[in-house]
């Protein structure tokens, strides 16, 4: 299996990143320099969970999202 590469965006910007067999969010997140909390997505809105493995359920060039947590009701 090989490296996957990827591209993240974060609001305005774009991230280049290499995905390999067993990364998860949280490496991506390290990776990119990203806060922890920050929520990684696919185009369809649902987000991969903070330990999942992203490999298997992305292809090459695919387009990630990263985004704060939302804050609902009163803080």
């Amino acid at each position: 299996m090989s490296a996957k590469p990827i591209v993240i965006v974060n609001g305005t910007t774009t991230l280049d990143a290499i995905v390999h067999p067993g990364t998860t969010t949280g490496d991506l997140r390290r990776q990119l320099g990203l806060p922890e909390e920050f929520v990684i997505s696919k185009r369809d809105g649902l987000p991969f969970g903070d330990t999942e493995a992203v490999y298997a359920g992305i292809q090459p060039g695919d387009k990630l999202f990263a985004t704060p947590p939302a804050t609902v009701g009163v803080v």
